[in-house]
């Protein structure tokens, strides 16, 4: 079993934060698997609806009208997630459809499920120089991914006046393998030496999809991400 994803299966920290949220960790386990990314760092979203919910539903992913929101992404300026907008026609998988930035060796993916579930991840991260080495480092611009991932979700479901409720969390593997780099208030780069927690696991929080509040939580959540290294987030 590759080391990232052995040491992912046996941390306390994940298991327990997961606990009452078994799925959560099975799809994360599935989808690094699928994209030969259980080996290496990665920042893995994921979303679904809340046990708690008033009506409980299902996404048909074979609808074309659903596919081209999702497979469409969100606008932006970022090239290393692309906005999780597709650059192939939908790709099925085990739980539903899957949108990619190439068909071989992808460098991020997205999938949309059936059963109301989202997950996003990138594996793809920066290289920058560091004692005449080149080192991976997760840029602080990273917590846009929270946002964009946040409105992919709303614009696939197009929340109507009753916006379905939903559970998200996040998950960053590898974390001993990136260091962290971030804009220098004296110019240029600052880089960080990597944390020693093995994961970063976001606790399990809920909001309505498409709302302020959910928009919130994506902003919550992507300053934990960059907190983690004592910084604040670069909005675009």
């Amino acid at each position: 079993m590759p080391r990232i994803m052995a040491t992912l299966l046996d941390d306390k920290l994940v298991s327990v934060r997961l606990r009452d949220r078994p799925e959560f960790l099975l799809r994360l386990a599935e989808f690094l698997q699928s994209y030969g990314a259980a080996d290496r760092p990665s920042l893995v979203l994921q979303a679904r609806q809340a046990p708690d919910a008033d009506a409980r539903s299902a996404i048909d992913v074979n609808d074309r009208e659903m596919q081209k929101r999702f497979l469409a992404g969100v606008q932006t300026n970022n090239g290393w997630w692309q906005g999780f907008h597709s650059m192939i026609a939908p790709r099925p998988t085990f739980h539903g459809i899957a949108g990619l930035p190439a068909r071989d060796h992808p460098g991020w993916a997205a999938e949309v499920h059936r059963d109301c579930h989202f997950v996003a991840g990138i594996w793809r991260f920066p290289e920058v120089p560091v004692r005449d080495a080149s080192v991976l480092a997760l840029a602080d611009f990273y917590a846009d991914m929270f946002d964009d991932f946040f409105q992919l979700v709303a614009s696939t479901l197009q929340a109507t006046s009753a916006p379905p409720r939903y559970e998200v969390t996040a998950t960053l593997l590898g974390v001993p393998e990136l260091h962290y780099v971030t804009e220098s208030r004296l110019g240029g780069r600052r880089v960080v030496a990597p944390l020693t927690i093995n994961t970063l696991q976001w606790p399990v929080a809920a909001a309505n999809v498409g709302t302020p509040e959910w928009m919130s939580l994506a902003t919550q959540m992507g300053e934990a991400l960059t907190g983690a290294y004592a910084d604040m987030p670069r909005r675009q």
